[in-house]
């Protein structure tokens, strides 16, 4: 070895037959005459002084031991281990994954310290060690953790005694102090108990003090004064909304009951399919569709929606709708239908309110649909092969710009083709902090159920909207969906 490292080496300690089976340890040096290697110096060491030295080390609660660079025990208190036993041997005994842990840096040359428990003694003990590093050894030190732990241990044994000392003289003067102060906050307490089982005249009578508690008990007389005087306006606030409440109720359900509910609307017209539904965001709608026969032969119908939310939007709906049907008996065109409403609605119409609609009339012998778009969203027309077309608007929105002439245009519908109208609180829908639902969505949703029964398409459109929203609609959703059969 001496020659091969060409430095001083230091052998594994063994047992030397020939001197009587004594634990020895050689020293090795290379000698050289003008840089040729001739030979070795070699120093044979007894280890059995240096084991007794080691055990002259007193520490006190443990003892030291020595380790060859192999983990092999050269020095310990236990003769028994010496040259027998290794740090990995027990700590494969003990079980102990930390014992070998530390014996595998102390044969790396490191130092430190590790904790680990003796399953033989029944003890937790210390490690602690280090190298020697001429030999490559490492000395290691053992140390029962009770020994360690003592003066922590009496360090806090003495603080818990000031500290309990302390409690209790501060127990003793609170003690003092809150019997001074126990019947006025009792007296409070039982007030506090009287009102919380519902007695409102529950006062605290009688505390004259003018300390801190006298003015939390006057303090607790005035809340409960005002508390009584908040209970009965509330009272009568609940009155007045639920009154409120049952005029709105009347009104909605006679705002439903001018939307036709009935479907199919028309069970001897096979040559059409007709479905409508509206979904107010508030307790009344703006938003409103109608139909109705003009003749043998022609459906009209709207869908409109008015500026605006709740019962200002319903009843200017209301109006819209009545002058729309008075128009169309008197007239046979679109256009001159939605010109005439607009001019009426625009009179006096100091609010500046508006409605958006398109109205149309659907020969359903023909399938030919003439209709007018006053500024309303452009329905999607679905053809029997997919394809989709929309029916752009014709005219600004009506109600706000009187004298306004209103175009039409005229489309015709082959057998299958299907004509979708919305208003915008479809494709404006949205959740709280999310994005607008929006057109591409809602015509992606529409490619595929277009095909549907015009009912099914309606109700998916609507289910998927309440679902995007939360079930918080911003505005009203109304739909009205037209198919030719013929």
């Amino acid at each position: 070895m001496p020659r091969e490292k060409g430095c001083a080496v230091w052998t594994d300690p063994y047992y030397d037959a020939i001197y009587g089976k004594v634990l020895m340890c050689t020293y090795s040096v290379p000698m050289y005459r003008d840089g040729i290697f001739i030979g070795v110096l070699t120093a044979d060491v007894c280890l059995d002084q240096f084991t007794e030295e080691v055990d002259e080390i007193k520490i006190i609660g443990g003892y030291s031991a020595i380790v060859s660079r192999t983990g092999r025990i050269i020095s310990h208190p236990d003769r028994s281990y010496i040259m027998k036993e290794t740090v990995f041997s027990i700590a494969e005994k003990m079980g102990n994954k930390e014992l070998a842990d530390a014996g595998r840096e102390m044969i790396s040359g490191k130092s430190g310290f590790r904790k680990f428990y003796d399953s033989e003694m029944r003890e937790t003990k210390w490690l602690v060690f280090a190298p020697i590093r001429s030999s490559g050894w490492s000395m290691a030190a053992v140390i029962m953790e009770d020994t360690v732990m003592a003066p922590i241990y009496a360090h806090i044994k003495r603080s818990l005694i000031f500290f309990l000392f302390g409690l209790l003289v501060i127990a003793i003067a609170i003690f003092i102090i809150s019997s001074r102060i126990t019947r006025p906050i009792g007296m409070l307490a039982d007030a506090v108990d009287r009102l919380g089982k519902g007695d409102l005249d529950a006062k605290v009578t009688g505390l004259k003090n003018t300390d801190e508690i006298g003015v939390l008990a006057r303090a607790y007389n005035k809340m409960l004064g005002d508390l009584k005087d908040n209970i009965d306006a509330r009272v009568r606030e609940q009155a007045v909304a639920k009154a409120v409440e049952a005029e709105l109720n009347v009104a909605r359900e006679i705002q439903l009951s001018l939307l036709p509910r009935r479907f199919p609307p028309f069970p001897g017209k096979r040559e059409f399919s007709l479905h409508a539904l509206n979904l107010p965001a508030k307790f009344m709608a703006g938003d409103f569709f109608d139909f109705f026969m003009l003749n043998d032969d022609t459906l009209a119908f709207v869908i409109a929606d008015v500026s605006g939310k709740g019962v200002p939007a319903a009843m200017f709906m209301a109006v819209s709708r009545t002058m729309l049907r008075d128009m169309s008996l008197s007239n046979s065109k679109p256009a001159e239908v939605v010109k005439k409403v607009s001019d009426l609605l625009a009179i006096d119409n100091d609010k500046m309110m508006f409605v958006t609609m398109f109205y149309g009339h659907y020969n359903f012998k023909t399938g030919e649909l003439r209709y007018s778009n006053a500024g309303h969203n452009p329905p999607y027309l679905f053809r029997k092969d997919g394809k989709m077309e929309e029916l752009v608007p014709t005219g600004p929105l009506a109600a706000v710009f009187p004298g306004t002439d209103y175009s039409e245009a005229n489309i015709t519908l082959q057998p299958g083709d299907t004509l979708v109208c919305f208003t915008d609180g479809v494709t404006e829908a949205y959740p709280v902090g999310g994005e607008l639902y929006g057109e591409e969505r809602f015509t992606r949703l529409l490619s595929g159920i277009w095909s549907e029964d015009v009912e099914i398409l309606d109700n998916k459109v609507s289910d998927e909207i309440r679902k995007y929203s939360d079930a918080d609609l911003k505005d009203d959703v109304t739909l009205l969906t037209l198919r030719r059969n013929s």
